[in-house]
Parts: C-alpha cells; structure tokens; sequence
C-alpha cells in the first residue's frame, strides 16, 4: 500500500485507466471483481411465490423449514457424540 500510495494513489490510477482503458477493462478490473457464481448441480432450489399465499400457508413454510434445520442440527450433534 505504501508504494501505492507513493505512485499517487486512486488518482494516479484513475489516470491510467483512463488513458488505457482496454487494459484496465480486460486485465486490471476482470480481476479485481469477483468470479461468477456457477451452478451446483447438486443443490435444488426451489422458489415459491409467496404472494398467493395466506399468513398460514406461509407460516407453515416457514415453520417446515425451521423444523427441517432443527432436526439436522440435532443430527450433527448427534454424530458428533457419537464421535467423541
């Protein structure tokens, strides 16, 4: 960051890719933002479109959900005694 800094920081940089901006595009920023998500083909994701939904509809969505993380945390803790 010091050498950074001693080039002229932000400004300095702005400058440069301002002048070469088909470096700064292909080589400069490809690598300073991050990489694409890419589909795992073995998670299912499943959307649901909640604005048909009555309030007990949705809180029993909600609940199953909830129940469904309790129970594979109990699981896990589970095999961890197992372990121990």
């Amino acid at each position: 960051m010091t050498v950074f800094a001693m080039l002229g920081s932000t400004q300095a940089m702005y400058e440069w890719a301002e002048k070469n901006q088909t470096v700064f595009y292909t080589q400069i920023l490809s690598r300073l933002m991050p990489a694409p998500q890419r589909d795992d083909p073995d998670v299912q994701v499943n959307q649901v479109n909640i604005s048909h939904l009555t309030n007990l509809e949705a809180a029993t969505r909600i609940a199953f959900a909830l129940r469904l993380g309790m129970q594979a945390k109990q699981e896990l803790e589970e095999r961890r005694e197992d372990l121990l």
